[in-house]
């Protein structure tokens, strides 16, 4: 009855575990789920967001790894189900748009969870495969991707990430996307969200992630200068070092070398 007792040991090894098949192998019996075949990835995720509200991440992690690979199951089993009969291929699209959409959030929840152990590369990839799932239409995956990439000091790729996401979400200017990427963004949205209802939510809901956006960009730069005035003191002392005092560079000085002793 070998199940997960120190925690922390567990921990370091998946924090070591550069292998990008499946490093949660090894967490895959988790106490709370005996019969993990019969759960739904719903219901996976939701044993998971209990775990991560009570800041209990190393029991959330695997929860959430697990829902999303039923998620992809459950996915891949209704596609062939589905191409097996003569299904319309409308239904087909509403399913792997319903699909995407879920694969998304559960991909922001496990990159959430990563972020809080202070996993930053795998939560990093979480992110990045949301935001590139969404085509950077979700603006909590860009978010959660801009927010790592602050936390892995990637200044510069954290601005370009965002200042992306707010100009490609300024009011779609190209109205044959328009329709389409706001339904999009609405599904996704309102399913994170629970509420299914009310359109203007969605938007009211957008403009306050945008919002969030922007504050995290003039973070960004903040951190970004800092960085850079740091090292360019750096590089200053470092110069001031090198050079001789006594042959100060002067670029007003007017060459006569008589003056030189006046420096």
């Amino acid at each position: 009855m070998s199940i997960i007792n120190d925690n922390v040991d567990n921990n370091v090894d998946i924090a070591n575990n550069d292998v990008n098949n499946d490093e949660w192998d090894h967490h895959a019996e988790v106490p709370e789920v005996d019969d993990d075949q019969s759960l739904t990835s719903l219901e996976l995720r939701r044993l998971a967001n209990e775990h991560f509200a009570r800041f209990d991440f190393d029991g959330a992690l695997p929860l959430y790894s697990m829902a999303i690979d039923a998620l992809d199951s459950e996915h891949n089993h209704t596609t062939t189900t589905d191409s097996a009969t003569d299904s319309t291929t409308t239904d087909n699209a509403t399913t792997t748009e319903c699909f995407e959409d879920l694969k998304v959030i559960f991909l922001c929840n496990r990159s959430a969870c990563l972020y809080k152990m202070e996993m930053y590369e795998e939560s990093r990839d979480d992110a990045m495969q949301a935001v590139l799932i969404s085509h950077g239409k979700n603006l909590k995956a860009v978010f959660r991707l801009a927010k790592v990439q602050l936390a892995l000091k990637e200044y510069k790729v954290a601005i370009d990430t965002l200042e992306q996401a707010l100009s490609n979400n300024n009011n779609n200017n190209n109205n044959t996307n328009n329709n389409n990427n706001n339904n999009i963004d609405h599904h996704a949205f309102t399913n994170a969200n629970k509420n299914d209802n009310n359109n203007n939510d969605a938007k009211n809901d957008i403009q306050t992630q945008k919002q969030e956006l922007q504050k995290l960009l003039q973070i960004a730069h903040a951190y970004q200068l800092k960085t850079k005035n740091l090292s360019n003191a750096n590089t200053l002392s470092k110069l001031t070092t090198l050079i001789p005092s006594t042959h100060h560079y002067n670029p007003n000085h007017n060459h006569h070398h008589h003056h030189h002793h006046h420096h």
